[in-house]
Order: structure tokens, then C-alpha cells, then sequence
């Protein structure tokens, strides 16, 4: 799938309680690979229709990245 949207292969972040910044790594993920997670989750053929998220959760992950930003000075 991301092939053929001209993306570059990679894992998605794990959460990891140990690692302070994963979470914002994930969520950074998610919002940079928006169109092939809709692609994906859109198939009926994969059974992950029920993981599709709304425009509201997509907003929702939008303003958590804002939070989870890491400031430098």
C-alpha cells in the first residue's frame, strides 16, 4: 500500500511504557500515514473496517500531537 501511494515502507511505533515519547511517535505516525490507514481500514476484504477512524478522531489525534509536541528551548 504505501508503495503505491510513493511512501516509504516502515513499522508503526510501538507504545512503550519505558519510552516517555513513544506515544507522540505513534500518533506522528498515524497523522503521516493518514491516506494508506484509510486505505487499508476502508477494505472489507481485511476485516479492519471497524478500526476506521472518523474525521472527529482524526481531529482528536491532530490536536493530541499539538500536546505531546516536545518543546526545546
Amino acid at each position: 500500500m504505501l508503495e503505491s501511494l510513493g511512501m516509504s515502507i516502515r513499522l508503526i511505533p510501538r507504545d512503550v511504557a519505558t519510552r516517555w515519547n513513544s506515544s507522540s511517535d505513534m500518533v506522528d505516525f498515524a497523522l503521516d500515514h493518514r491516506k494508506p490507514i484509510e486505505v487499508v481500514t476502508q477494505k472489507r476484504s481485511l476485516g479492519l473496517r471497524e478500526f476506521k477512524l472518523s474525521d472527529e478522531e482524526w481531529a482528536i489525534l491532530e490536536e493530541l500531537r499539538k500536546v505531546l509536541k516536545v518543546r526545546t528551548r
